[in-house]
């Protein structure tokens, strides 16, 4: 008798032979034990295969992670230099220029030199984002299990001066003693990210943090921690993009580079979690980073 050994998709890997010294139909016992030892081999089998699958894939996972970081950082470092540079003679050329304002080209200097200087500080800014997420993405720090509350308090402690300034009040529900397993130092700058967004983009309203409880589609225990605020809101266009890089829709005056949520979804997606919104416009939005939470921390 001879069975071939197949695993997922069809694959075979071998074959399973059973031999006798006598003539005649196989007992029903024995074809039992056949079937049963074809069964376990199969199944040690797609373990061994899945096993080296996740290995692979925790190892390119890995290599694309580095690759990433090392991006980021040279990208940065090679943008700073020269805007350094141009930073500087600008400068230069503007103070010189306001010594002579009587002469017309030194009027134009002046003026134009100020459109270059503000340009200059919006590249500046996307550089240091670069380098921020470069730093906190090659972290050598390892997941660890996180108290959320403690969390969201210290980023609200972070912004509660800027949220003072434009009128904007800042509520937090988050339930004590809820947990997530992540990165200390990615977690809250996504956090900081999040409600900072809030905040800046939503003068004289209000930002609320709570969190709800879930499970994934395996029914593993996860934590979303969302940050909703009373501003103009979002059209579904505009939420569609939200999260590409350099993509922006602030009111005039306010600054920003457009990357935060992209580097945002980055950083909640190295932790096993995602970063999404849903918005009705004229009614505000509602932003939230979902994470992972271990088995042994999760509420029964």
């Amino acid at each position: 008798m001879v069975v071939g050994i197949q695993v997922a998709d069809g694959v075979v890997y071998g074959s399973l032979a059973m031999g006798g010294t006598a003539h005649g139909p196989w007992s029903d016992e024995g074809v039992a034990d056949f079937r049963l030892l074809h069964a376990a081999l199969t199944s040690r089998i797609a373990l061994e295969q899945a096993r080296r699958s996740l290995a692979d894939a925790v190892a390119a996972g890995a290599q694309t992670r580095e690759a990433q970081q090392h991006f980021f950082a040279s990208i940065g470092h090679e943008l700073r230099t020269p805007l350094t540079a141009i930073v500087g003679y600008t400068e230069m050329l503007v103070d010189e220029a306001g010594q002579n304002e009587a002469d017309p080209f030194a009027e134009a200097v002046g003026r134009d030199g100020q459109v270059i200087l503000r340009a200059c500080e919006q590249l500046m800014a996307v550089v240091e984002d670069l380098l921020s997420a470069g730093r906190t993405m090659g972290t050598e720090e390892s997941r660890e299990v996180l108290d959320v509350g403690a969390a969201v308090e210290d980023v609200l402690h972070w912004h509660r001066a800027t949220a003072r300034a434009s009128d904007v009040t800042l509520g937090c529900s988050v339930t004590s003693g809820q947990t997530v397993w992540a990165h200390a130092a990615g977690f809250r700058q996504v956090l900081s990210n999040l409600i900072g967004n809030a905040v800046v983009h939503n003068p004289g309203g209000a930002v609320e943090v709570s969190t709800q409880a879930l499970r994934g589609e395996s029914g593993e225990p996860r934590l979303r921690i969302i940050v909703r605020d009373t501003g103009e809101g979002l059209t579904v266009e505009q939420l569609r993009d939200v999260f590409n890089p350099f993509v922006r829709y602030a009111r005039a005056g306010v600054r920003g580079t457009g990357l935060g949520l992209s580097l945002s979804r980055s950083l909640a997606e190295r932790d096993g979690g995602t970063v999404d919104a849903h918005s009705t416009p004229g009614r505000g939005s509602a932003f939230w980073v979902e994470l992972p939470v271990r088995e042994a921390d999760a509420p029964v």
